[in-house]
């Protein structure tokens, strides 16, 4: 994706956000604060941007987010599980409507787990209303395989939040 096409998918999400009145929340470890530097970079960021929390380490995610520990430990910081409760905690400690998290492992060393180099977590969670197909509070992560150097996964990862973010709330990507 080239930062001409996050622009126009940054500004599709960001009237679309201020259509509807949402506000947007983020929580990220692996992005280390880029998808909220992504946001405030658009104009008028402050109509549907709530602000977000960069959870680095375990025990970040364990006392901002109430990531349970053992939860850590069964799953991993680098799952399903923890990209999902990354988006729902976020989503009880803002005044937001919708949620995402990332979560994922750079590289270019492994973290002594079985996760691979390269793999990426977002979750996305929301209040009733604000996905088109769900009349109810919902949750979402997606995994994904970037085999890229770190810089380049990082960004990635900001393209592919927006980018799933567009299409759960706009119903479809640009």
């Amino acid at each position: 994706m080239t930062a001409t096409h996050l622009e126009e998918q940054l500004q599709q999400l960001a009237t679309h956000l201020s259509r509807h009145q949402f506000t947007v929340a983020t929580a990220e470890s692996c992005t280390g604060g880029l998808l909220a530097g992504a946001f405030t970079g658009v104009a008028g960021a402050s109509n549907w941007y709530e602000g977000g929390f960069v959870t680095y380490r375990l025990s970040a995610k364990q006392h901002v987010l109430d990531i349970h520990a053992d939860t850590l430990r069964t799953y991993g910081a680098v799952s399903e599980v923890v990209a999902q409760q990354m988006a729902e905690r976020t989503l009880r400690h803002c005044d937001a409507h919708v949620a995402i998290a990332t979560t994922g492992l750079a590289g270019p060393q492994g973290d002594g787990t079985a996760t691979a180099v390269g793999t990426l977590w977002i979750g996305w969670a929301g209040i009733s209303g604000t996905h088109p197909k769900h009349t109810e509070a919902w949750v979402e992560a997606e995994a994904f395989n970037l085999q890229a150097p770190r810089d380049v996964f990082r960004q990635q990862a900001v393209e592919l939040a927006v980018a799933g973010l567009t299409k759960r709330l706009c119903g479809s990507l640009p």
